[in-house]
């Protein structure tokens, strides 16, 4: 058993690491070329105050930013790492808003692409699609997001693992946050597969208890089989 759980345990690190990896890449390829994006769809351009690239460039950056930061500098002080994933999903649920109330009634998407990959004849482009429907689940993951964190400022107040909590909870808001602007469906996967990602390391969080860490394999590995 000592065995399997190590084997299961690289088998997952190695995964979340092309998941990461795979998901990083797309992000910084849209965040570099904001300025550049071609627009598919809508108007045929947008001013600089009105586009909502920027905006939307900055909710579905912030949160992996608090990730890396909480990971890697403050996981010895809960407070400045609940502090930092707090105010990331904050700008991110201002920003969600700001979106919906600018461009939720408009009556054609806005579908912004830049070309990712270039292999043969095959291209693969990432990009941001804002219709009414995805800045409404934009606007609803961002409040669900923002509510569990300040609730989990109580909930989970003196844990251990305090600090790893709020950097999980970044990278799943994050991961969900990029799902659902995403314009092309090799996007559209790859975030699903990091919110099945972070929804293991919740699930499992407390992995000393033994149905804790149980039911964390569970969710994964059902998750990599319904998708």
């Amino acid at each position: 058993q000592h065995l399997e759980g190590q084997a299961f345990v690289l088998f997952v690190i190695a995964i979340a690491a092309a998941e990461v990896s795979v998901g990083l890449a797309m992000i910084v390829t849209l965040y570099r070329r904001t300025g550049s994006l071609d627009p598919e769809h809508g108007r045929a351009a947008d001013s600089a105050l009105d586009s909502p690239l920027p905006i939307a460039a900055l909710v579905t950056w912030l949160p992996f930013e608090a990730f890396v930061a909480i990971l890697l500098g403050t996981r010895g002080r809960p407070r400045r790492s609940a502090g930092m994933s707090l105010a990331a999903v904050t700008v991110a649920l201002v920003g969600a808003v700001s979106l919906f109330a600018r461009h939720a009634g408009e009556g054609r998407p806005l579908e912004y692409a830049t070309t990712w990959l270039v292999g043969g004849e095959a291209t693969i482009r990432v990009g941001f699609l804002l219709d009414p429907l995805s800045l409404l689940m934009l606007l609803i993951v961002a409040a669900i997001a923002f509510l569990v964190q300040l609730y989990s400022l109580g909930y989970m107040a003196g844990d251990p693992g305090f600090a790893r909590y709020y950097a999980f909870m970044s990278l799943f808001a994050w991961a969900m946050l990029n799902l659902t602007l995403a314009a092309t469906l090799i996007q559209l996967y790859i975030f699903w597969e990091l919110v099945g990602l972070a929804s293991y390391l919740l699930i499992g969080f407390w992995y000393e208890k033994f149905s804790a860490s149980e039911a964390g394999k569970k969710a994964f590995v059902m998750t990599r089989f319904g998708d």
